[in-house]
């Protein structure tokens, strides 16, 4: 729902005079030496172009003064930003309305003080009285923070390495930029949320609470708010959902009215993850109905669906009446400019469906996303998974006036996630509890924070969220992975073996895995043209590590090369850099598809995982499985594949041989067939059919060699004599289209590499398209096929291809295609080119 906190009037037309105020000036200072406005006049300072919503950062960059990497202390000097602008055609008051300052804050306009804020997640209203006609000047200071912290302060119960700064725990900020070695080192400071200036509305809408439910077919919609109508009387108000109304019960004192009610959708259609249904959305509005005339006020839209997300030991989501198994990760906004555009988000979203995942993480110590952003998640069926603003510390939550201003936060934060479909989770923050019980110190007053003020306002707002005090918590210790909700580095940063993602026995992974993933060559060669190579300080800043650890994420990667292929990761890097960052690559490929595979069967213990992280921050060898310009790494595509709502997923079952699951997430049925086939060398061994037939929501588990009707000791498990399988291809069809393949490999540490036959070739999809068909073959199994062209996108990547075996790629492309192929264990590749002139000699290889 959007608006909530203050709605905007309407009418479905566009608001009468809306002025957004983008274009500002800003300049640097040594903290306090201005105390006004008018002293800038009387001063020689160097001023930048700067936008709203827009940082320091973001202006200093534009400015060519700044970029990513570099060191500059944003907390250390006071900003001035600067806007002027005539007035619009308005009449009466108008309302600048601030989305977000960061973070000390003064406002001016025409020298006159309108606001002061001390909390970057808050928006502000400010009613205007008189505007001059022509020229109006709008001021904003944000106060250098590093003065601030350096005031003493009563200690914390607790220390954490995670921030630079204890007394952090004091300001309501983000910690990104404020992170040693897990963020780059730029804080936000600035506007970074949109400034605009409107006349103020007829009917002005505030204090929101609204509940949206489905009641067997009948969708509901509960609603209070508070109503003042300037220079009118409130004659009646309704409800509208979906063109269905009610008439609100209203009373008036003070020149307040107070509305209450409920309105219904009969045969409401359920809103369901993308995974597993479609996403209806209603329209919601207030009809206002006063002695001025009638004003509809636009809620934004709302969807009806079921959700209950277990016990707090045993957690699992269930939506509709169904089991969903929650995929997904954490979302992290651009350091340089937190407000995301909506096109970019549209982006970035419709980049996490690609991946096949259907929840996204917003966690503790980053910034709380748009509106733009949930908008969108309600469109798309991406469930959220919110974290409050909490990460690491000992908040002061016995200092009454940082209560307070905390209270008011999150009661605007939680208004506006009202009525919101997409919203699955409400969590406190992240790891607090886990960073006192590491410490082996009590959570003492922080803990009235989490288990009382933030879940009675969650109670009281959304009453129907599920509430998680901590992430993680659960078990001996919060960080115990097989009760609760758990951040789960078994596999990863604590470079525990492979199997140990079935052996801890985890229940719902609200981060995971950890690993550093190499970016595509693409990336990589952009890095090294930037004079960043790998395993310089400058790539090595880049890959995230605990303070004060002796390893970082990329050492904890390495660690599975020589799991996964008994190579020395080090000895590589030195003799052949592109062997080591292809050999990286495929860990990150394998240890993804591995482990999200096992936790994914429906046999498993697992209920959720939520990857660390979506994207990076910056580009080079992060966590996310995308890069910092939203491109998808190598470690993407196994996600998308074992995450797909018709996804195949094998399991080495040791003596219980292959196991071979069919997953159908969908609401419809499908009616199919699995083909298994087992290959020694270049050689069929056996191969076999067998119908299947999945209800929605539903999966099957086949015996790869009960399909073939013959033991084959195709996992190598019983060891009589030598290995007479290679590897297992399964493909999954219905009514002529292939759903799923998926290749299991015996042999995985065998990636010598050697002549195996691999070739490719595109061909256009039409004479006009910039869409292509890319056919990979070879002639002996290919491991970890990587397929490589600038400004591509592809339907699949990094995958393997059987003997024999032909895989179909879709590409899109808005360039010439020029397409590099090759394979971790392949000598032979060859570069396919595809030229747009659509003709029948348009079609070519070029062996390289």
């Amino acid at each position: 729902m959007t608006n909530r906190v203050l709605a905007r009037p309407g009418a479905d037309q566009p608001e009468v005079g809306l002025q957004d105020l983008t274009q500002w000036s800003c300049a640097a200072t040594a903290p306090g030496l201005f105390g006004h406005p008018r002293e800038l006049d009387q001063a020689v300072l160097d001023w930048m172009p700067a936008t709203a919503p827009g940082t320091a950062a973001a202006a200093m960059r534009a400015a060519g003064r700044w970029s990513m990497g570099d060191d500059h202390d944003f907390d250390s000097q006071d900003w001035w930003f600067r806007c002027s602008f005539g007035r619009a055609p308005m009449h009466g008051r108008c309302v600048l309305d601030f989305a977000g300052l960061a973070t000390v804050a003064q406002v001016w306009l025409n020298d006159q003080e309108v606001l002061a804020s001390a909390n970057m997640y808050r928006s502000h209203h400010v009613v205007v009285d008189q505007l001059s006609p022509a020229d109006n000047h709008l001021v904003i200071r944000c106060a250098a923070l590093r003065p601030m912290l350096a005031k003493r302060r009563p200690r914390p119960g607790w220390k954490t390495r995670v921030v630079g700064d204890q007394n952090l725990r004091w300001f309501r900020t983000s910690l990104l930029g404020r992170m040693p070695s897990w963020t780059p080192p730029l804080a936000p400071v600035g506007p970074w949320g949109p400034i605009s200036l409107r006349p103020e509305p007829p009917v002005e809408v505030s204090s929101v609470r609204l509940r949206a439910n489905l009641d067997d077919s009948v969708g509901r919609v509960e609603l209070s708010a508070q109503l003042v109508a300037h220079d009118a009387d409130v004659l009646e108000v309704s409800l509208v959902i979906g063109g269905h109304r009610a008439t609100l019960h209203c009373r008036t004192a003070e020149g307040r009215t107070t509305v209450s009610g409920q309105g219904s959708v009969p045969d409401a259609r359920p809103w369901w993850p993308w995974t597993h249904g479609d996403q209806p959305l209603y329209p919601v509005q207030l009809v206002c109905r006063t002695t001025l005339g009638e004003q509809v006020v636009d809620l934004g839209r709302t969807g009806f669906r079921t959700v209950d997300f277990g016990s707090p030991c045993q957690p699992e989501l269930v939506v509709n009446g169904t089991a969903v198994f929650c995929r997904g990760g954490g979302w992290a906004p651009d350091p340089v400019t937190p407000w995301s555009s909506s096109q970019e988000l549209r982006s970035l979203l419709e980049a996490v469906r690609g991946a096949g995942m259907n929840m996204v993480r917003v966690p503790g110590g980053t910034v709380y996303p748009t509106p733009a952003f949930y908008d969108l998640c309600d469109e798309l069926g991406i469930l959220v998974w919110q974290d409050l603003m909490f990460a690491n510390m000992d908040y002061p939550v016995d200092d009454p006036d940082f209560l307070t201003e905390v209270i008011e936060e999150v009661t605007g934060v939680l208004a506006a996630l009202a009525g919101r479909p997409c919203l699955a989770a409400v969590c406190g923050g992240s790891e607090v509890a886990q960073q006192a019980a590491m410490m082996g110190r009590p959570l003492g007053s922080s803990a009235r924070l989490f288990d009382q003020v933030l879940a009675d306002l969650v109670t009281a707002y959304l009453p129907d969220a599920a509430y998680w005090a901590h992430s993680p918590m659960g078990g001996t210790h919060p960080f115990t992975v097989d009760v609760g909700i758990s951040h789960y580095y078994g596999v990863g940063g604590y470079r525990r073996p492979l199997a140990d993602a079935r052996l801890a026995g985890v229940r719902f992974a609200t981060e995971c895995l950890g690993l550093a993933h190499t970016p595509d060559d693409e990336a990589v060669e952009e890095l090294l043209a930037s004079g960043c190579s790998v395993h310089d300080p400058a790539w090595k800043r880049r890959v995230f590590r605990d303070t004060g650890a002796s390893w970082d994420s990329e050492d904890a990667r390495d660690s599975y090369i020589r799991e996964l292929f008994g190579l020395d990761p080090a000895e590589i890097r030195f003799r052949d850099p592109n062997r080591y960052l292809d050999l990286g690559r495929a860990t990150s490929v394998t240890v993804m598809e591995r482990t999200l595979t096992e936790w994914r069967r429906p046999t498993s213990t697992c209920r959720g995982a939520l990857v660390f992280m979506l994207r990076d921050l910056w580009d080079g060898a992060g966590p996310g499985i995308l890069d910092g310009g939203g491109r998808p790494k190598p470690a993407f595509y196994p996600l998308r594949r074992v995450l797909s709502p018709t996804a195949l997923l094998l399991c080495d079952e040791g003596l219980n041989g292959l196991d071979v699951w069919a997953l159908n997430d969908g609401p419809g049925a499908i009616e199919g067939t699995v083909r298994v086939t087992a290959y020694s060398g270049q050689a069929i061994m056996a191969m076999a059919e067998t119908p299947l037939a999945l209800a929605p929501h539903s999966g099957h588990r086949l015996h790869a060699e009960e399909v073939l009707g013959e033991f084959l000791d195709v996992t190598y498990a019983y060891r009589f004599g030598p290995r007479a399988v290679d590897c297992v291809a399964v493909h999954w069809w219905a009514d002529g289209a292939l759903l799923s393949r998926a290749v299991f490999c015996s042999r995985p540490d065998e990636v010598e590499r050697r002549e195996i036959g691999l070739r490719g070739q595109a061909r256009p999809v039409s004479a006009s398209s910039s869409e292509y068909e890319l056919e990979v073959t070879a002639d002996r199994l290919a491991r970890c096929v990587m397929l490589n062209a600038a400004g591509c996108w592809f339907s699949d990547n990094y995958f393997d291809v059987e003997p024999g075996g032909r895989v179909q790629v879709q590409v899109r492309t808005a360039q010439p295609l020029r397409v590099r192929l090759r394979a971790l264990n392949s000598l032979d590749g060859e570069t396919i080119t595809v030229r747009p002139a659509a003709g029948p000699a348009a079609d070519g290889r070029d062996d390289s």
